[in-house]
């Protein structure tokens, strides 16, 4: 299933040093494909972690996927 993304907010691009680059999570589509039953995590925004050239650290809500487990309404 299609959901915004939460980092780019549907924009496709986020902005870095005044310039405005691709997301890389959404690939500049502003939504992002959504496995059944889960939804983008809030903590790492669907990105997996936090990354540098050097390291990825893996998200400690998610364990790196970009997603959890929809909650119940």
């Amino acid at each position: 299933m299609l959901k915004t993304c939460k980092k780019c907010f549907g924009e496709g691009e986020i902005p870095v040093m005044d310039i405005k680059v691709k997301y890389p999570v959404c690939n500049r589509l502003g939504k992002v494909d959504v496995p059944e039953g889960m939804e983008i995590c809030d903590n790492c925004k669907g990105s997996g972690g936090s990354h540098s050239p050097l390291v990825k650290n893996l998200c400690l809500v998610c364990g790196g996927s970009g997603f959890v487990p929809a909650k119940e309404d």
